[in-house]
Order: C-alpha cells, then structure tokens, then sequence
C-alpha cells in the first residue's frame, strides 16, 4: 500500500522494538520495523486521531481522537486495532511506566487518570494548554510545559499533585533520561536584529532538580 510523505508525524518505537507507530492524515498506523506488514489500526472514516502512543507492554494504544458530533478525547485501543475505548477528555497523554494511568492536559490543567477513565484528577491549573506532559521513569513526577500564573517554563510536579516546581524559565519540551536523574528541554532564544531578529529553538540539559543547566545546541557561529 502507498502512503503520500505527507502528513508522517507522531512516529514511536514499540517497547519490544520490533514495531513503529505513526500517525498520517488522521489515521493510526503501524510497521515492523523492517519495512513489512504495514497496518492501519485506526482509519480517520469516523474521527481524526493523533498523538499515538504505545503502552509499556507493548498491548495497547492511547491516542487523541476528534470525534464530530461524538465524544472526543483520549482512547485506547488493542495492538491490532480493535476494542477501541473512549476513557475521557484530554490530549498529550503518556502512560505511566506501570500502565496503570495516564497523564494528560487540557486546556487550562494538567491531569491524571487510570486506564480505563476512573480516578480522573486535576493536578495543576495552567493559564493555557500544556505540552509534553511526561512521566518520571519511576512513575512519580510529571515534568510539563506550560505558562503559570504568567511564567512560562518546564515544571514538574509530583503524581500526588503536590510539589510544583518550575524548573526551568521559559524552557518547554521537557523529556527524562532513562534513569530520571536528568531532563532536557527546548528553549526559544531570540537573536536582536531587523525585522524583530531572529528566533532559535535551542537544546538544554538539566538535573532533575533544576539545577545544572548546561546548553547543548548553539547557533551557527556561536
């Protein structure tokens, strides 16, 4: 089957590393990851979806779906596309390294909830939408970014809803190292010139406290 290069986004490896998931024009699909057995799990024919992502076990999907007249926001689904359940508004999500819960934003909070819909939690109220709500490797934080009270940055907070702390001012994007010690982030740098200069997406590195910013990626010439 051909697919237009078109509209390839969201690609993720499967936990087992033998599958990619990938999103286009709408639709779900996945692929060994040496070329075969392309398949579509979710069609766009009644909603458009976004944002898959696998479960730590590799058995199922969570992904946005936007449903016209129906009930969007976040469902999942079997690995091989069946036994699509709707478990609550909500977009950006990740799944909790046990799969037990999903973390996700809407448009002024950040919340957490278990896999099926139940348990559902506001932990932390934002100006606007948040983006990249991770969680920690051992399943107790959850770094964000989003703009509070008017100060934008990368935060974390624990899963209790306790303990927010921004952590980087104006950095966004944030994502954890394997062992959770670290966390990287996008900070949007502005170079003085005509026109209102020119703006940078630059790469930085921190400990997960905060602490220990170190820049990664720098612009031509510096």
């Amino acid at each position: 089957m051909f697919l237009s290069h078109e509209g390839f986004m969201q690609m993720n490896w499967s936990p087992d590393g033998r599958w990619l998931l990938f999103c286009e024009n709408g639709q779900i699909w996945k692929l060994k990851a040496n070329g075969d057995s392309l398949t579509m799990i979710l069609s766009n024919s009644t909603g458009s979806n976004g944002l898959p992502t696998w479960s730590p076990d590799g058995k199922r999907i969570a992904c946005n779906r936007s449903v016209e007249g129906g009930e969007s926001g976040i469902y999942t689904l079997a690995a091989d596309g069946t036994d699509l359940r709707y478990i609550g508004y909500g977009c950006a999500l990740d799944w909790s390294p046990d799969g037990k819960r999903i973390a996700y934003e809407v448009l002024d909070y950040v919340g957490i909830k278990d896999t099926n819909g139940a348990n559902d939690r506001k932990l932390v109220t934002t100006d606007a939408g948040a983006g990249n709500v991770v969680f920690s490797p051992d399943g107790s934080k959850i770094a964000f970014g989003a703009a509070i009270n008017g100060v934008g940055g990368s935060y974390v907070v624990d899963t209790s809803g306790r303990n927010l702390r921004l952590l980087a001012k104006d950095g966004y994007g944030p994502s954890w190292s394997p062992d959770g010690k670290r966390i990287v982030y996008e900070l949007l740098t502005i170079e003085p010139g005509p026109n209102g200069g020119t703006a940078d997406r630059l790469l930085y590195i921190m400990n997960a406290d905060g602490s220990g910013k170190r820049q990664l990626t720098f612009r031509p010439g510096h």
